[in-house]
């Protein structure tokens, strides 16, 4: 039997209702259901610490009323993390440091906040620190690269990752989730993602599962 007006009515009212609701994440208390999704922003300074624009940027979000924010992707590690040029990092005290007062500010205004932690790996397109990429196997991957990103042509063959790369990439990750944690332990967590975990990009998947599931071990949030 087809639902009458009023009763689809009164469940759309009840879904909005829901949207605007707090929501307990874990240790994460959220004023309501709406996140700001990570979206590259390339506006960091050469060295990977964050800008007032980039506060200014996330802070305006919050004061929106968004319940969660979540950063753009932040490099782990100074060997083969970083994905772009002028891409925030999270690989030493310098760079924590410059979070704390955006993170302070976002938790000023009533939201929380989400770090995203990323290794480029194949698809990096610039780096600081390291010329040439690395991926799980040495592996084109598809498309081509954005000039966005400052960025043209096809992807280049990675260098397939030794064992002591793979590692190094491990802790980055786990570095980087305790730097965020120190960036302000009453705000702020860490999430996860990596380039080299893709499918399209890695004949060693078992390997690199083992990773995803290893690191969010010492993640921290609040």
């Amino acid at each position: 039997m087809a639902k009458l007006p009023h009763q689809l009515q009164r469940e759309h009212s009840h879904r909005v209702e829901a949207l605007f609701s707090s929501l307990d994440a874990g240790r994460l208390t959220l004023r309501n259901r709406l996140a700001v999704a990570p979206m590259t922003r390339v506006s960091a300074t050469a060295e990977g610490m964050p800008t007032q624009h980039m506060s200014d940027y996330y802070t305006a979000f919050a004061e929106g009323g968004f319940g969660l924010v979540v950063t753009e992707g932040l490099y782990t590690d100074k060997a083969f993390s970083q994905g772009y040029l002028f891409q925030p990092g999270l690989t030493e005290a310098r760079q924590r440091d410059g979070w704390r007062p955006i993170v302070e500010r976002v938790h000023d205004a009533g939201s929380r906040m989400v770090a995203q932690l990323m290794h480029a790996g194949a698809l990096s397109q610039g780096s600081a620190y390291s010329a040439g990429t690395r991926g799980p196997s040495a592996i084109r991957p598809k498309g081509q690269q954005m000039a966005f990103y400052r960025g043209s042509g096809t992807y280049p063959v990675p260098t397939a990752m030794s064992f002591e790369e793979i590692a190094q990439a491990v802790k980055g990750f786990a570095d980087a989730a305790l730097l965020a944690r120190e960036a302000a332990s009453t705000a702020w967590r860490s999430m996860l993602r990596t380039a080299i975990c893709s499918t399209n990009s890695s004949r060693r998947a078992s390997i690199f599962a083992t990773i995803a599931m290893a690191v969010p071990s010492r993640d921290g949030c609040a």
